[in-house]
């Protein structure tokens, strides 16, 4: 099993060291403590973290194309002609 760091897990996910803190104290993602103050996250916790919060591809265009105009038959008021 690897292990990686704080750094390393926050490299993994593109996100701050303190994000991953933050996600560690809130118990977002797996930790494994290794006697002392010292957090490692496992492989697995990262993969679990990323299966997680992966949103499916539709969600994602729809959140972009603006989600209150999602499912309108009619365009929004100011493009009303």
């Amino acid at each position: 099993m690897k292990l990686f760091t704080v750094q390393e897990t926050s490299e993994i996910l593109g996100v701050k060291q303190k994000t991953i803190r933050d996600w560690i104290w809130k118990k977002r993602i797996e930790t494994v403590r290794n006697g002392g103050r010292y957090v490692r996250i496992s492989e697995a916790a990262i993969q679990h973290f990323i299966e997680i919060h992966t949103v499916p591809a539709d969600v994602n265009s729809a959140a972009r194309k603006g989600a209150s105009s999602v499912g309108r038959s009619e365009p929004p008021p100011a493009q009303r002609q």
